[in-house]
């Protein structure tokens, strides 16, 4: 008796996976986890957003897009969220 998936029976339900429900999903992940990735830089967060990726199995390149995107999208909402230089108006003298 043998134990296990057959492999022919693992790659027809690889198949069946959609690759862009895989990278929103992915990307989904990334986005909720970004703000609690601890690290010294922006590239050790990165780093530890791709490999907690990797570990639950999404392949390489979703996992890239998801933590560009995810990091990228952060940054461009603490510019968002940096305060202005107060606005100096124009004095008549």
């Amino acid at each position: 008796m043998q134990r296990g998936v057959d492999k022919r029976e693992i790659d027809e339900a690889i198949k069946g996976l959609d690759e862009e429900v895989e990278r929103n999903s992915a990307l989904a992940l990334a986005m909720k986890r970004w703000p609690a990735v601890k690290g010294k830089s922006e590239r050790e967060r990165q780093m530890k957003l791709m490999n907690m990726l990797l570990r639950r199995g999404f392949p390489g390149a979703a996992a890239r897009e998801a933590v560009r995107k995810a990091s990228a999208s952060a940054a461009e909402a603490e510019e968002w969220d940096a305060p202005e230089e107060p606005f100096e108006e124009d004095t008549l003298d």
